[in-house]
């Protein structure tokens, strides 16, 4: 039975990598260099666009949510999927950062409401 090496939705077989001279290093080296390549062309203009927007709660929520889920797969050294309920909990701190923006929001304006009813 030939061995395959899986990377997410490319299957490649090892013999053919290894009449090529490569070994899996190689591969997840290009894997990870294409990706984040890819990434980095797709990520920039919804950065740019959530700047423009003035969005830096939910660009700090994502840049912590990865930040987070790295350390813990890191350190914990479990597969990001056996992990959920460590999910349900950055997704009630995201549910609990959007509550709160809204009643920010909603507050400032009542308040502006307000002051407008009560200068007129």
């Amino acid at each position: 039975m030939e061995s395959w090496l899986l990377i997410d939705l490319i299957w490649i077989k090892k013999a053919q990598l290894n009449t090529l001279g490569l070994n899996d290093t190689y591969l997840y080296l290009m894997a990870g260099f294409f990706l984040m390549a890819a990434l980095f062309l797709i990520v920039r203009p919804i950065i740019r666009l959530l700047i423009m927007l003035r969005w830096e709660n939910l660009m700090s929520y994502m840049w912590g949510s990865m930040g987070v889920i790295s350390f813990v797969v890191y350190f914990t050294r479990k597969a990001p999927g056996d992990i959920p309920s460590f999910y349900l909990g950055i997704i009630l701190f995201g549910v609990t950062l959007i509550i709160l923006k809204l009643g920010m929001l909603l507050y400032g304006f009542v308040k502006s409401r307000m002051s407008i009813h009560t200068n007129s």
